[in-house]
């Protein structure tokens, strides 16, 4: 199936959910030969769940749905999950921070335009920090991107898909830094129509800069969808072009090509102390550092 994503990791072992089948984590081991599926069960189905999301920060999970809004909590080994009481809260990305708080990204109703926030399930209360994405045209597609979590050093770190930025910030959203990825594109024309209940549509779907990140350690890892000034487009269309930032600094390191036989999108990727896992098609690959 292709409705994989990355639910988060443990050691060199995968946690892996599905969008088809939202309630089934599946477990991958560093042997690489077998599949643990496991069930999470909730205390309350009275919902009617849209888009549902598994957070694994071992060995604490979540399973959150930013579109009911509705989200529950659990701790291994128990597969139970608990409503939070957080039932007001819109959102469209969720992360786990530390256990019992979050990253989220938000529309705010007044203002029509994307936000970010913490969020503190213990408290039940949550900011908003209205100055870390900065509109340029309509608040919304221009500011839209998705968020690596470096739990080691407790930095959040926001990736523009349209824009060469990445904005780094601490769980509070202090410290805010900003810093350039390697692709030459700082701004790109978007177009966008609004409709009568005044949501934004765009109009012509702009080149997507930065398709997927994750991190270990010291290093940032970019899924460039951008070519290169050097590459030629043979090479372009036949790999998956992976930059290397340091993970303090944010400084490029280098590059490196992971071969794309079947021409799939590439849906996630994530680092391990070992190994370097891709989602692509319905495929997931692993990789071995040497």
């Amino acid at each position: 199936m292709n409705n994989y994503y990355f639910a988060g990791s443990y050691g060199d072992s995968l946690f892996l959910a599905n969008r088809k089948t939202p309630l089934l984590l599946s477990t991958i081991t560093p042997d690489y030969n077998s599949i643990k599926l496991d069930t999470i069960r909730l205390d309350n189905y009275k919902y009617d769940f849209v888009s549902v999301t598994i957070n694994v920060l071992y060995p604490y999970f979540s399973v959150s749905d930013g579109k009911v809004p509705v989200i529950f909590e659990g701790k291994f080994p128990t597969l139970m999950a608990c409503e939070t009481g957080i039932n007001r809260l819109y959102f469209s990305r969720f992360y786990m921070i530390e256990p019992q708080k979050y990253v989220f990204k938000t529309m705010l109703v007044k203002t029509k335009e994307s936000e970010l926030g913490i969020l503190n399930t213990a408290k039940k209360e949550y900011q908003i920090f209205p100055d870390v994405l900065q509109k340029k045209t309509d608040g919304v597609f221009d500011t839209d991107g998705d968020m690596a979590i470096d739990h080691h050093n407790k930095k959040i770190i926001y990736t523009h898909f349209y824009l060469n930025e990445m904005i780094t910030a601490d769980f509070n959203f202090h410290n805010i830094q900003r810093n350039r990825t390697i692709d030459s594109l700082s701004h790109i024309a978007i177009e966008t129509k609004t409709l009568k209940n005044g949501q934004q549509k765009l109009l012509r779907s702009p080149s997507v800069i930065n398709k997927a990140q994750t991190l270990y350690d010291n290093k940032f890892y970019n899924v460039s969808n951008i070519r290169g000034r050097d590459e030629s487009p043979e090479v372009y269309r036949n790999n998956f072009i992976i930059d290397v930032y340091n993970n303090q600094t944010k400084q490029y390191l280098y590059s490196f090509y992971i071969r794309n036989h079947d021409k799939d999108k590439i849906r996630g990727i994530l680092c391990t102390k070992h190994y370097f896992y891709v989602l692509s098609g319905n495929k997931i690959s692993r990789y071995t550092f040497k």
